[in-house]
């Protein structure tokens, strides 16, 4: 069994670092900042206020509902110093279900300050403006802070409450003690000198992650303006401007920021100073990472982690290896952290063979002390092993044998029955479906490539895997006529095994392929010589004519004016889904694909000006006045008509193109026109 041997409450521990810390600061935001000792302060005297005048007593709920800002930071500190369990509200919830969480944990008292007082005020409940209290600031006297100090609240204690979204039904009151926390911190790579950017907002257990977790250990916390998170110029530029070297975001806000790094050169150089990136709540990708690295430090370290709100933040921790971004796509959920333990179990509460599916059990010093109100609840989730309460997530995951990590799979409740396990092989084949058809998570195993998204240039590098890491003598044939895991596996069985090669399975789905393509040595050959010639001629005229200044400035034009040049001779449809790997048509689009990306240097340096759309005009998009797009597909033989000001970043080729979706509500069909102001982001086909 797991014991903790923490002796420390939160806000004992934040009283410490004032002690030792008191002129170091302890929190800015924007110009705004307090010392160790002013915040104390400030802590100090709303506490007193809570337990003195609202009344406040060891076990009651006092919500906060406050917006990113100072005040937040010292109400969540003070609730826990009168003894009190910090409840978060999230200032995007609609009132109906701010109400009902109020009234589900019968809450002592709202604390607010003046830009959320009038939002909440209809709630009968009592409310406590906290810039009132700080406002109308005076020092303690010693005799009142050894009252203070006098309050009954040990490490046993409830600490805070972090509700869960509740999307089957009455969100559930996550309770958490202060114990709990304090040994998960011991775990933190969080140090004194530290600056940590307060990033999540606090309807998330993450957010005292970054709170709590800064003030125990005397960091630096730097907060937000409301709403700052979403600007991500202004996030740089406090990354810059504080030399933050804590963040820890969810990878989907990754994804868009690196979007804007990539974007936006003025903010490339502002995050170097990051030396931990700690990503949680969201399955992280290696495409999530690897945008990022060009503009981080050589020496920052990326952790991929996982833990449910019941567990305390966090249970696992994978480490992230630059090495490993290139062929992995999903990334592991790593080791127990230490204090932690992790069982991987079936329907019937037995252990799993390591490598078979599980669902993930966690027990140690992280385990809630049960859901508010209840009891049934916790039954449900909190189960017996060994003498230890130990949480059922209701998550799968998969032991990685090699290694001795976790792989994360996804929800118990979407998946078939844990005793249906895959054998080594069929986990060796799924796995490497994953990275030749970048699939953001383990495919069904008897779903064929095609209608999971696969591609014929994702088969080929399909191929190339299993000849790499399977067997050598993998056919082209055996994918195309076995497309699933399953049936795949099937067919390479009697091949490990060196049996007859008859035993092949020859059944194939109605999506499957039954040709059998080579590609053309000679045609990729004169391709590539092709590429080459037209990029290295106008260079070598300027030789030729001892680089004067014009011929210099005509080579960029010369570049750019042989595309179309290419699209025209090599004009008629673009290979469809069914059309044959390595045909003429195939090869065309190859070629094109390779000059279009030649000519993205280029255009980099044309993005913005009016021959930017001047040029995709000429490579056969119709643009006209007045769109804000960003990426459209330019294709002109369907005939879409897209309105001005559109950048496109890129030419891409769409399989069986009947359908065009464009971002999350926009359909473009053939011959579609696109009205002005469509805000459209994203392709897919």
């Amino acid at each position: 069994m797991i014991t903790s041997n923490v002796t420390t409450c939160i806000h004992q521990a934040f009283i410490e670092q004032a002690i030792l810390h008191p002129n170091k600061v302890a929190i800015t935001l924007d110009d705004q900042s307090l010392t160790y000792n002013q915040l104390l302060n400030q802590v100090r005297q709303l506490t007193f206020v809570l337990i003195n005048d609202k009344g406040v007593h060891p076990g009651d709920i006092v919500c906060q509902y406050i917006d990113r800002s100072i005040e937040m930071i010292v109400g969540i500190m003070s609730i826990m110093m009168s003894g009190a369990v910090y409840a978060p509200l999230n200032s995007s919830d609609p009132l109906d279900r701010l109400e009902l969480l109020v009234h589900q944990v019968d809450t002592k008292l709202i604390l607010v300050n003046q830009m959320s007082l009038s939002r909440i005020s209809s709630l009968n409940v009592p409310i406590l403006d906290i810039s009132e209290v700080i406002e109308s600031y005076h020092i303690l006297t010693d005799a009142q802070i050894e009252e203070l100090s006098k309050v009954d609240v040990t490490p046993d204690s409830i600490s805070h409450i972090v509700f869960t979204s509740g999307s089957t039904g009455t969100p559930k009151a996550v309770q958490i003690r202060h114990r709990n926390f304090m040994a998960y911190m011991e775990t933190h790579v969080i140090q004194t000198n530290d600056i940590v950017l307060q990033l999540t907002s606090s309807s998330f257990d993450a957010h005292l992650d970054e709170v709590n977790g800064a003030l125990v250990r005397g960091a630096q916390l730097v907060a937000l303006k409301n709403g700052g998170h979403f600007d991500f110029d202004y996030v740089t530029k406090t990354i810059y401007d504080k030399k933050v070297t804590f963040v820890g975001p969810v990878p989907s806000w990754l994804n868009a920021f690196g979007k804007f790094l990539n974007e936006n050169y003025h903010a490339q150089q502002r995050v170097k100073s990051v030396r931990w990136w700690y990503f949680g709540g969201e399955t992280l990708l290696s495409s999530t990472i690897i945008q990022l690295l060009p503009f981080v430090d050589e020496q920052s370290r990326f952790f991929n982690l996982y833990g449910p709100a019941e567990i305390t933040v966090v249970a696992t921790c994978h480490e992230v290896r630059r090495e490993e971004l290139s062929t992995t796509v999903s990334l592991p959920i790593g080791y127990p952290l230490i204090g932690y333990c992790i069982y991987l179990l079936d329907e019937y509460r037995q252990p799993v063979v390591p490598g078979q599916l599980g669902e993930i059990i966690i027990g140690g010093v992280g385990v809630f002390a049960g859901y508010y109100g209840r009891a049934d609840l916790t039954a449900q989730s909190l189960i017996d092993i060994d003498g230890e309460q130990c949480y059922a997530t209701g998550d799968l995951a998969r032991l990685d044998v090699a290694s001795g990590e976790l792989i994360f799979i996804g929800r118990r409740d979407y998946q078939v029955k844990l005793r249906e396990t895959l054998s080594s092989l069929e986990l060796k084949l799924q796995d490497i479906f994953i990275r030749a058809f970048r699939l953001p998570s383990p495919p069904d195993v008897r779903t064929p490539f095609g209608l999971l998204g696969g591609t014929s240039l994702g088969a080929m590098c399909a191929l190339n895997l299993i000849r790499q890491e399977v067997t050598d003598k993998m056919d082209i044939s055996l994918l195309f006529t076995n497309p699933s895991v399953k049936a795949l596996a099937a067919a390479l069985e009697p091949i490990l095994c060196v049996t007859e090669s008859g035993n092949k399975k020859e059944e194939k789905d109605d999506d499957d392929f039954s040709f059998r393509p080579h590609s053309s040595w000679f045609i990729e050959s004169l391709g590539i010589v092709l590429l080459a010639w037209q990029w290295l001629w106008p260079i070598f005229m300027a030789v030729r004519l001892e680089f004067d200044f014009l011929p210099m400035l005509l080579i960029p034009f010369i570049h750019l004016i042989q595309f179309p040049v290419f699209l025209k001779l090599f004009g008629g449809p673009f290979p469809r889904g069914r059309d044959t790997l390595y045909s003429w048509r195939y090869y065309r689009l190859w070629f094109l694909r390779r000059q279009w990306s030649l000519n993205t240097y280029w255009l980099g340096h044309l993005l913005g000006t009016p021959f930017y759309n001047t040029y995709l005009r000429l490579c056969g998009a119709r643009i006209h006045d007045g769109g804000t797009q960003w990426l459209i597909v330019a294709l002109r033989r369907f005939g879409a008509q897209i309105d001005d000001d559109v950048i496109i970043e890129d030419m891409i080729s769409i399989d069986d193109v009947h359908l065009i979706t464009i971002g999350s509500h926009v359909r473009l069909s053939s011959t579609s026109r696109i009205q002005v102001g469509s805000p459209l982001k994203h392709c897919n086909t």
